[in-house]
């Protein structure tokens, strides 16, 4: 492969070599994963090509001590792309020690958390930076450096987080596709507080359950994690528009809650942040419907629906300002465990679609096979799907267990 730098070789020799030696003893696993894209279409840009290939490897280990009450950490993720230099990556996903009392947890390190409950779009999930250069789904996390904090009274769980280092968004650099005409110049990132990365952003969470009913209230106040843009001037004649991204300071406020009844599963996320031009809001919400052996058959089928409304100016998120998501969801119930979800959303407001396809299924007891799709329609000048209009594509990948 071209384009691999030294240091993601090594990371990703280095956990093929632990894997084989077993030096981690009984407390680790990994996966190592080969895979390519294919884009239907012809590039925007000519230093893009329709064929994209990358190995990737994720190693974690655990060290339990004195009677379970202490733990030691660490999960280190590699991925070397053959034709984007950026989606080249060494991240340290997980490095901590955490102590446990009889009702408190205290954890220093890096951690990754997730927040949020929908299917299509989390808006609650704050804390973890997202990895834009690995997917558009926003559920590639990079580690976040943290001190956590999390009581656990007989009345709910409350966590407390200091995060003393931001990390930036990554985004597919000027080979890479899933970007289309846009190329965003991370190293020329912006930030609106004087601290830039160095800003150090608090948060807190509480989550309680009743019954079948489970909510999350949450605040964050610190850097956003999802950039605007500001455009860069170029020298020369591009078929790409370049932009860099600025971070602007935010206070968030969210609610995520989920209704279990019978074969319902109600869900819904809702933010309320501070804005450049003031005070937004976000929500999304709907159902999940699963018939368990439906029509007689091995298989359990899930209906997806959600509806996604976001007013906020800043908001990019596959231009979720006005947008309807359904859903189908399939659970084999076989011996391979192979599943498959297939998405389909719309934008209410204008002509935007979206298709998305992820299915999987294992072989043998070490090694499983995963297709995603992605298809994309837009024709409105104002719509953001309209950049992607010409990134469709499909991806096969394959993963062995250790």
């Amino acid at each position: 492969m071209n384009g691999i730098s030294n240091r993601v070789r090594c990371a990703i020799f280095a956990s093929a070599r632990l894997a084989a030696s077993g030096g981690f003893a009984d407390n680790w696993q990994g996966e190592a994963t080969v895979g390519t894209r294919w884009f239907v279409q012809e590039p925007f840009d000519p230093r893009q090509d329709q064929w994209d290939g990358f190995v990737a490897a994720d190693v974690e280990y655990f060290k339990d001590w004195d009677k379970r009450r202490q733990r030691f950490a660490a999960r280190l993720y590699a991925r070397a792309d053959s034709d984007d230099p950026a989606r080249n990556l060494v991240d340290v996903s997980e490095l901590y020690w955490r102590y446990r009392w009889q009702r408190a947890e205290l954890s220093v390190g890096v951690e990754r958390v997730f927040w949020g409950v929908t299917e299509a779009v989390h808006l609650a999930d704050i804390i973890n930076q997202s990895d834009l250069s690995a997917n558009l789904d926003t559920e590639d996390k990079l580690g976040q450096p943290m001190l956590r904090l999390s009581l656990t009274p007989r009345w709910g769980t409350l966590d407390l987080f200091v995060l003393p280092r931001f990390r930036e968004r990554r985004f597919p650099g000027s080979r890479g596709r899933l970007r289309g005409p846009l190329q965003v110049v991370a190293e020329r990132a912006q930030f609106e507080s004087a601290s830039g990365r160095n800003h150090i952003d608090l948060a807190a969470r509480f989550s309680h359950y009743i019954g079948p009913f489970e909510f999350a209230i949450a605040h964050f106040s610190g850097t956003q994690r999802q950039p605007a843009f500001v455009p860069l001037p170029v020298s020369q004649p591009s078929a790409s528009i370049a932009v860099a991204p600025l971070y602007f300071l935010t206070d968030q406020t969210s609610v995520e809650a989920t209704y279990a009844a019978g074969n319902w599963l109600w869900k819904l996320e809702a933010v309320s942040s501070r804005e450049p031009g003031g005070r937004g809001s976000a929500a999304t919400g709907g159902f999940e419907y699963t018939w368990s052996r439906a029509a007689g058959t091995s298989f359990d089928v899930g209906i997806i629906a959600e509806y996604q409304f976001d007013e906020r100016d800043t908001s990019i998120i596959l231009g979720a300002d006005d947008d309807i998501v359904a859903g189908v969801r399939i659970g084999f119930n076989d011996f391979a465990g192979s599943e498959l979800l297939a998405l389909a959303g719309r934008d209410l407001g204008g002509d935007g679609q979206l298709w998305s396809l992820e299915a999987s299924r294992r072989i043998g007891q070490q090694w499983r096979a995963s297709l995603e799709a992605r298809f994309f329609s837009a024709t409105a000048a104002d719509d953001v799907l309209t950049l992607l209009a010409r990134e469709d594509y499909w991806q096969l990948s394959l993963t062995r267990f250790f």
